[in-house]
């Protein structure tokens, strides 16, 4: 297989995984390796594991989701954030998908969400210091705090209001994750 065939094939893959993950469906590298006409070996090499693949279709849409937010977001400055926050937030927890997802198995889904050994917590506080990065460069946004530490606490604090139900088992309201955030930004 050469190089961009196999390119061509790894997205394949991955989009395959997405459409599964986004109907409910449990992921699974075998089966996709074999609707693919890949190697066993070759699926893992690509993702891993099932989890790690599972990562990366929930990155790749959490990056998705906030570039849209992004770019439907009028306004500025910490208004801005908070706002982009939200409605990243809101789909997180309005998600279908999502919610069969850390049904299915809440331990895992709760490490594949939020730890540094997946790419979702990482991807989403890397998306957050570039949108706090970029409203400071245009004069909108003043902080107290380094834009990493503030992106990752934000991060944090946005996991914790998505999973509250399963990890403390308590609901949360938007508005309440809201008031959070523009109490750190402003």
């Amino acid at each position: 297989m050469v190089q961009s065939e196999r390119a061509r094939t790894r997205v394949a893959l991955l989009d395959a995984a997405r459409y599964r993950w986004l109907h409910g469906q449990r992921l699974d590298l075998n089966s996709l390796a074999v609707e693919h006409g890949i190697s066993r070996a070759t699926a893992y090499r690509w993702f891993g594991s099932n989890d790690r693949l599972a990562g990366e279709v929930i990155a790749s849409m959490v990056a998705r989701t906030f570039q849209d937010n992004r770019e439907a977001t009028i306004g500025n400055g910490a208004t801005r954030v908070v706002a982009i926050l939200r409605a990243q937030l809101s789909i997180t927890k309005d998600s279908t998908a999502m919610k069969a997802y850390i049904e299915r198995d809440p331990q895992t889904a709760l490490a594949v969400l939020t730890t540094h050994q997946y790419p979702v917590q990482r991807t989403l506080t890397q998306l957050i210091e570039g949108l706090l990065v970029e409203e400071v460069a245009r004069e909108n946004l003043s902080l107290r705090i380094e834009p990493s530490t503030l992106a990752y606490a934000l991060t944090r604090l946005m996991e914790a209001f998505a999973y509250a139900d399963v990890v403390a088992g308590r609901s949360t309201s938007l508005e309440e994750a809201v008031n959070v955030f523009a109490s750190l930004l402003t």
